[in-house]
C-alpha cells in the first residue's frame, strides 16, 4: 500500500515534533481508522478519542507517560492494585500472528490448491507463477506480511467459490 495516500493531516503537520510525539499522534490518528469505516450507514462514535480527551493527552510530554524508561509507566502506575500485577507487567498486548502462521503452515497444500486453481488465478486477477512462488512454506515464513494477504485472497476465493455454486443454494446477503 503506498504510504503517502494514507497519511493523515495531523500525522504530516507533526514533522517538527519529536519522534515520541509524532508516534504518539500517529497511534490516535489510527485508533480512529481514518480510512476505514465498517459501514456507511451509521456514524461510528469514539468518546475517549474525542477531541478534548485526544488535545489533553498531547498535552502530555512523553517523558511522563513513560517516566523511568517503562512503557506507560503512567498508565501502569494509575492502575497499580486494579488489575492483575502480570497485567501490569507485560511489555505486549499479545498477537494472534503465531495461531495464524501455524494454521496456514499445516494447511498449505489445500490453500495452495484452493488459490491456484481458484477463479482470482484463472481470471487473471491474481498471476499464477508469482502467487504460486509466494505460497511455499519458506516464502511465507521469511515475509510476515504475506500472511494478511494470503488470508484475504483465502477469503476472496472461498466467498467467490460460494458465490459461483449456484447448486449450493448459497445466496450471500449485503
Amino acid at each position: 500500500m503506498d504510504s503517502q495516500r494514507i497519511l493523515h493531516p495531523w500525522v504530516d503537520a507533526a514533522g517538527h515534533l519529536p519522534n515520541s510525539k509524532q508516534r504518539q499522534i500517529f497511534h490516535i490518528v489510527d485508533t480512529q481508522n481514518f480510512y476505514h469505516t465498517p459501514n456507511h450507514y451509521a456514524d461510528i462514535v469514539h468518546p475517549l478519542i474525542s477531541q478534548p480527551i485526544i488535545e489533553l493527552c498531547l498535552q502530555i510530554p512523553s517523558y511522563v507517560l513513560s517516566y523511568g524508561g517503562v512503557d506507560r509507566a503512567l498508565v501502569r502506575d494509575a492502575f497499580d492494585g486494579l488489575v492483575p500485577r502480570d497485567i501490569l507487567r507485560r511489555t505486549s498486548k499479545g498477537t494472534t500472528t503465531g495461531y495464524h502462521s501455524s494454521l496456514l503452515l499445516k494447511n498449505l497444500t489445500k490453500i495452495r490448491e484452493l488459490v491456484l486453481d481458484g477463479l482470482l488465478v484463472s481470471e487473471g486477477l491474481l498471476d499464477k507463477q508469482r502467487t504460486e512462488s509466494a505460497l511455499t512454506e519458506s516464502s511465507l515464513i521469511r515475509d510476515a506480511h504475506m500472511l494478511k494477504h494470503l488470508f484475504d485472497v483465502v477469503r476472496a476465493e472461498t466467498w467467490l467459490n460460494a458465490w459461483n455454486s449456484a447448486e449450493s443454494g448459497y445466496s450471500p446477503r449485503f
